[in-house]
């Protein structure tokens, strides 16, 4: 937890760095206002709870969060849980793909390991976690696992939201993900869209997109 929390401080260094430098590159717009965001990055787990729990999608609404990062996995059978590993080694200590096992025997044999050890947090479906954060503001959303990601699997996500009666002006498409910048580039353009680079292997998704 403690790792991400150091990625939680150096995502708010990062963006209070392009606050700046976006102020200072258009000195010519007379009262220029930027305002940082508070970002809940997995759901505003901290050192007591563990990412993308329950208690974790709680705590965003408690910190009044602005925005909230929901990543999103398939299970076997085809229900929206939120991780963001692809395996539930490094949450619950179980070395097993997400997509290869039911939502049944996840909820039967996974546990969120809290101080080494499994606790009482399981694992949080997408319908679940909205009905936690539908009062913050705007959504981020992003399917981690590239290689199985489908069109079917959008569609269920922006599903998702229509049914918690979440319009898509409040969500954002913010990944790794080229595949899915393309279907909602060509499907919702409406949804707006961040493709993530990382500085060693990305640098050529840019001109991919082109």
């Amino acid at each position: 937890m403690f790792g991400c929390l150091l990625r939680t401080i150096v995502l708010l260094s990062v963006f209070a760095f392009h606050v700046e430098m976006t102020a200072a590159a258009m000195p010519h717009i007379s009262g220029l206002k930027v305002s940082p965001k508070m970002v809940a990055h997995r759901g505003a787990g901290d050192l007591t709870m563990p990412e993308a729990s329950a208690l974790a999608y709680s705590n965003a609404v408690a910190t009044a969060s602005d925005i909230v990062k929901l990543d999103v996995q398939f299970t076997k059978d085809g229900i929206a849980v939120m991780g963001h590993d692809v395996t539930l080694k490094r949450n619950m200590g179980w070395d097993v793909n997400i997509a290869d096992v039911t939502y049944d025997e996840i909820l039967e044999k996974g546990r969120f390991l809290e101080d080494g050890i499994p606790g009482d947090q399981r694992i949080v479906r997408l319908d679940r976690a909205l009905s936690i954060v539908k009062s913050i503001p705007e959504f981020w959303i992003d399917f981690k696992d590239r290689k199985r990601f489908c069109a079917e699997q959008a569609e269920r996500v922006l599903g998702a939201f229509l049914t918690a009666d979440i319009d898509l002006s409040r969500v954002m498409l913010a990944t790794f993900n080229t595949e899915a910048i393309r279907y909602f580039q060509s499907h919702y353009p409406q949804v707006r869209r961040v493709l993530h680079c990382s500085f060693n292997v990305d640098v050529d998704k840019k001109q991919e997109l082109q």
